[in-house]
């Protein structure tokens, strides 16, 4: 829960470094927030961040009341890293050449967002672990 939760903080200023770029940065004597498709993607990216947010918090508040359940932690661990991916990779796609400079922190985020995915499992550990999981409900009926 703490490692999504600080996915969370730095998914969130990734989001924010991300928007203010596309405001100031012009191109073709106007801003890149001009363009219809980055705003597209940028808004896909907060769409992201409030998924990932909500089962951040919806796993803390499980440990919260007591409830220690390792499903509840792998949803949150597979939903944080796949939005990580995401932010990610579109925060530095969408600041160009500057965003892996040593100077600008996007890089470094980024740094950081892939080593919290593969603290504790990766998102794909986490899917297989929950799609393992599936069998044990009685409303579906795996087969071979």
């Amino acid at each position: 829960a703490a490692l999504c939760a600080e996915a969370i903080g730095i998914m969130t200023e990734a989001l924010r470094l991300t928007t203010d770029y596309l405001k100031q940065r012009k191109q073709f004597g106007v801003p890149l927030a001009k363009f219809q498709t980055l705003t597209h993607r940028a808004a896909d990216m907060y769409v992201a961040l409030e998924l990932a947010s909500s089962m951040s918090l919806y796993a803390t508040m499980a440990i919260a009341d007591g409830v220690i359940d390792p499903t509840i932690a792998s949803r949150a661990k597979l939903a944080v890293g796949r939005a990580a991916h995401q932010i990610g990779q579109e925060a530095i796609q969408m600041h160009g050449g500057i965003g892996m400079t040593a100077e600008y922190p996007v890089g470094h985020y980024v740094s950081r967002l892939v080593a919290i995915e593969h603290t504790l499992g990766a998102s794909d550990d986490h899917l297989r672990v929950l799609a393992g999981g599936v069998s044990h409900y009685s409303m579906v009926n795996v087969t071979e």
